[in-house]
Order: structure tokens, then sequence, then C-alpha cells
């Protein structure tokens, strides 16, 4: 699979499921760990335990009450940013 068509990763236990621009998804037989240490870190950050995106497609950075975080891809992608990973997001994001 070509990483520019990926949105976004999501753990799936040892697996990780891409899913990408097209809408499919894709289930990948290494973990979000060993993805990250392969994906280009200029375009593929950790935002979430759970979850890596591709930085270049994140639309916005929604703030809700109790410091919780998302990231806007799209109008029917929200992913969410886990508190450890929202500092660093920022500041590479904005």
């Amino acid at each position: 699979i070509d990483i520019d068509q990926v949105l976004y990763i999501k753990a799936a236990n040892v697996y990780a499921e891409l899913y990408l621009h097209d809408g499919s998804k894709e289930l990948h037989d290494k973990s979000l760990d060993k993805l990250q240490m392969i994906l280009p870190p200029n375009e593929f950050v950790r935002i979430h335990k759970s979850y890596m995106v591709n930085i270049h497609l994140i639309k916005n950075i929604l703030i809700h009450q109790g410091s919780k975080y998302e990231a806007l891809i799209d109008e029917d992608t929200v992913i969410p940013i886990g508190r450890t990973y929202y500092k660093q997001l920022k500041e590479r994001w904005g």
C-alpha cells in the first residue's frame, strides 16, 4: 500500500488497521509501534496510544471540556488525541 493513500492507522492488537483515502480499511501485519519506527516521522505522528495520523491531513484540533482533544481529518473523521501526545502534536502541527 502506498503511504500517500493512508489517512490514519489504528492499533488492532498485534496488527494495525490502515484507513485509506478511498474509505477502505486494510489490516497490516505489523503493530502500531513497529509502524511508528518505519514510517517517515515528518508525515506520520502518534497522537494516541492507539492511533497514528498523517500530520498533513489534520484540518483542525478540537478541544473539549475535561482536557479531551480530537484531530479533525475530514467531516466524517475525528480521531482522539491522547493528553500525553497533545502538546507535542500542537507544536508540530501548529
